[in-house]
């Protein structure tokens, strides 16, 4: 009796050891360790993809309002300059340097008519500044009358 008591507990234990020393078990225990770990470890390397993708994204869109910084001051600092005053007012306003002339050169009604062009004629092109009649202003009762009732041609 005491014999046989002994044998059941050794089945017992050689039944467990050939089902979780087995190869193919560990290597099912393993393969499920691994998935059970990869899931997570997946989604920690995809965000940190899209992050650096963003990250770099942001970086060109940085560089690009640098630049464009940049470009604005040199164009504030020579705004600002006496350069650029001496330019506009040469241009605008037609002052000159002590010692230059100005000379002015326009289509060829001027060079016909010669340097003793008339009042009427024009030596200088500034717009705004034409002496045609300016353009007949509409009451609204005539604008509300002409958008509903003209027809759109």
């Amino acid at each position: 009796m005491f014999f046989e008591q002994n044998k059941k507990p050794r089945r017992r234990k050689n039944l467990l050891n050939k089902l979780f020393f087995n190869q193919i078990s560990f290597f099912l225990i393993g393969l499920g360790i691994l998935v059970l770990l990869g899931f997570p470890l997946y989604k920690n390397i995809t965000r940190q993809y899209h992050a650096s993708n963003e990250i770099k994204g942001l970086q060109k869109e940085i560089a690009g309002i640098e630049s464009k910084q940049l470009k604005l001051n040199n164009l504030i600092e020579y705004l600002n300059s006496d350069e650029f005053v001496q330019k506009q007012a040469r241009l605008n306003l037609n002052f000159m340097k002590p010692g230059e002339e100005v000379v002015v050169v326009s289509g060829a009604d001027a060079a016909a008519a010669g340097p003793a062009a008339g009042p009427d004629e024009k030596l200088f092109t500034i717009p705004g500044l034409s002496r045609a009649d300016p353009p007949k202003k509409e009451s609204n009762p005539e604008k509300w009358r002409d958008y509903f009732f003209k027809s759109a041609n």
